[in-house]
């Protein structure tokens, strides 16, 4: 893996360095300040001016480009196909003589004003020259620009990596696939799907809209119960029935902004119900209604609602508690009445058995 990893590096550099060189051959003629000085300084191969000129062992030698001579796919010589070319040899008098003229920059056209000896060219296009072509430095990306280019063109490069803009989410991606990562980023910034005005990210919506959201459908929570204890018909509720079926069809779904106004609106069917419930001692079903109203947040309703109802609770118990007093009273009356007539009926009877 990791000689692998080299050998991707290497090869890399190496692209990098011949993308700075604007030839792979020999110099064209048109860099030279005086041509006429290298008219027989010709590689036979590619026909341009000898860079790294090398000789092979024909008699007598000739003299090629070395890059051009290691493309023969023979070990023979082009211009002598009898002759072997065999290990070649810098020919050092030609290569002295070509380094000492005066050379202007391949990029002169697009503003280099580099002029000196051709030994200094190769050094100047690797490393000074601003007009130069470089690789862009992000790995995937085989592009070569003008070396005075390469930062507009990294932040510009689809292979740059970049963030996610949306706060919180912290992703690095390469430029290209920003645009496809945005569309579904769980924290990207959106209006309330329902139109309430709201703004919050795409991870909050669903419970934005299920909690918060005042444009959200909601059952009113007496329809709630009342839909549960029609579900549920037992013969001694009969008149809590008749009340569960007017609360479904007075208490609609409601949008949870409008939920308070529809509980002010409908109070007296819903204080029915709650007295319905009482009566027919519906423990259960009533302690479902107060969880649902405690999970609502129209609290002033709420309250009043609430309130209401347990008054009319105490009003009830009173009332039941005048009743039981009252029935007790009669109760006691007619036991004492009893005893009266019994204890007559016996004076009676004594008194008769004295008379016989």
């Amino acid at each position: 893996m990791n000689q692998s990893k080299g050998k991707s590096s290497t090869s890399r550099e190496l692209r990098a360095r011949e993308a700075s060189l604007p030839f792979d051959e020999g110099y064209p003629e048109s860099i030279f300040e005086d041509p006429s000085l290298v008219s027989e300084y010709k590689c036979p191969i590619c026909l341009s001016v000898l860079r790294d000129p090398v000789e092979d062992n024909c008699s007598p030698p000739h003299t090629f480009c070395e890059t051009c001579i290691k493309k023969v796919i023979r070990q023979r010589c082009p211009l002598n196909p009898s002759g072997l070319i065999g290990d070649t040899k810098l020919s050092q008098t030609k290569q002295s003589y070509l380094g000492r003229l005066r050379t202007c920059c391949f990029y002169q056209s697009e503003g280099c004003t580099f002029n000196d000896d051709l030994s200094k060219l190769g050094a100047h296009l690797i490393r000074e020259c601003e007009y130069r072509r470089v690789l862009c430095s992000n790995v995937k990306c085989t592009d070569t620009v003008a070396f005075r280019d390469m930062t507009k063109h990294t932040e510009a490069c689809q292979f740059v990596h970049v963030e996610c803009p949306f706060l919180f989410c912290n992703k690095r991606m390469e430029k290209r696939a920003l645009d496809e990562h945005k569309a579904r980023c769980e924290f990207r910034v959106e209006n309330c799907s329902l139109g309430c005005g709201s703004k919050m990210t795409f991870k909050k919506m669903e419970e934005h809209i299920e909690k918060e959201c005042p444009n959200k459908r909601i059952s009113c929570p007496f329809a709630e119960v009342a839909r549960t204890i029609t579900a549920n018909p037992t013969p001694e509720n009969e008149n809590l029935l008749v009340v569960a079926e007017t609360v479904k069809k007075l208490c609609g779904p409601t949008e949870r902004g409008k939920m308070g106004i529809h509980l002010s609106r409908s109070l007296e069917t819903h204080v029915a119900f709650e007295l319905a419930l009482m009566d027919a001692s519906s423990k259960e079903y009533k302690k479902a209604l107060e969880k649902k109203l405690s999970q609502h947040d129209f609290v002033e309703e709420r309250d009043r609602l609430l309130q209401r109802i347990s008054e009319l609770e105490l009003k009830l118990q009173e009332e039941q508690q005048r009743q039981l007093k009252d029935q007790t009273e009669i109760n006691l009356e007619l036991k004492n009445h009893i005893i009266q007539l019994e204890t007559q009926m016996k004076d009676n009877a004594k008194c008769r058995c004295e008379i016989f």
